[in-house]
């Protein structure tokens, strides 16, 4: 396995904080939107038999590079985690973090982007 530094995942940690000091939009419409350049569709299925914990070297360097762009936010960091885990197929983690070079990207899917918002909303709580 080709272990990039995950830039998409990273993209959007960084958005999710930045949005979480901006204020959230509770617009449920099933426009595609874009946040880091991460496309995130409402409606993208994901077969619950494809979910399974991360092999322990994609969970470190996730870890690793959310802590170094998070500053330091290791709760938030394995929450986030936590989300994908439980929500993103490893196989889609790894297209949505390096895909092939003649493709987009694919889709975020809407239950990944929430459980991860949680995180970030629950930490900036915790700091204020």
């Amino acid at each position: 396995m080709n272990l990039k530094a995950l830039p998409v995942a990273l993209a959007l940690v960084i958005a999710l904080a930045f949005a979480a000091g901006c204020g959230g939009s509770d617009d449920t419409s099933s426009d595609p939107t874009v946040t880091q350049g991460v496309p995130t569709v409402p409606d993208v299925s994901v077969d619950p038999a494809d979910i399974a914990p991360y092999p322990d070297d994609v969970k470190a360097e996730f870890l690793k590079n959310c802590d170094a762009t998070s500053g330091g936010e290791k709760s938030m960091c394995a929450c986030i985690l936590d989300a994908f885990e439980t929500t993103l197929p490893i196989d889609l983690y790894n297209k949505i973090n390096d895909p092939n070079a003649q493709e987009i990207a694919p889709a975020m899917p809407k239950a990944t982007q929430d459980a991860a918002n949680q995180c970030v909303e629950d930490a900036s709580k915790s700091k204020g």
